[in-house]
């Protein structure tokens, strides 16, 4: 992953994380989630919204997660141009690169605080910061109130419409037969 350059910044990004659908960023005392989104304006409006009341609201409700500034419809430059992105800006929190014992305690400090509201968390280590002698959760997407993160779901969502795309094209092209 290489820096980026969002037409809503000063300068490049440089690049921290990258996950299925999304690209993290590091830019002055902010994380940037990029968001790929679809080229239709309707399709990145309502990214846009949806990302925006996801974060309202979850930081709204738990207090370990980095704090929220805001969501903005902008363009990453591309190697073919210029794409439609949705993009949200945060606080930085640094991911606990080693994780000791105290590490472990906090962290689930973190699980359990999260089922006291109805949250599960996706325990990957990389989702986990600490900043200030505070422990922080860092992936708001793989915050859910069932044992799948959403963002599982989603991914689930999306190769389930790619096989149906597939399974209608081949069944189109026997019907021609």
């Amino acid at each position: 992953m290489e820096e980026c350059e969002l037409a809503c910044l000063r300068g490049r990004a440089r690049p921290i994380g990258r996950g299925l659908y999304r690209e993290t960023y590091r830019y002055e005392r902010f994380a940037i989630k990029v968001d790929r989104a679809g080229r239709k304006a309707g399709e990145v409006r309502e990214r846009a919204l949806a990302k925006f009341e996801h974060f309202r609201s979850a930081g709204g409700e738990l207090k370990f997660l980095p704090k929220f500034y805001g969501v903005v419809v902008s363009a990453k430059k591309c190697e073919d141009g210029w794409s439609p992105v949705v993009v949200s800006f945060h606080e930085y929190v640094p991911p606990i690169r080693r994780i000791r014992i105290e590490d472990i305690y906090g962290i689930l400090r973190l699980v359990e605080r999260a089922a006291q509201h109805g949250y599960v968390l996706d325990l990957k280590p990389s989702n986990f910061g600490k900043k200030g002698g505070k422990y922080y959760y860092l992936d708001e997407y793989g915050l859910g109130r069932n044992p799948i993160p959403p963002d599982v779901r989603e991914d689930f969502r999306c190769l389930f419409n790619q096989v149906t795309q597939a399974l209608r094209k081949i069944l189109t092209l026997r019907g021609r037969q």
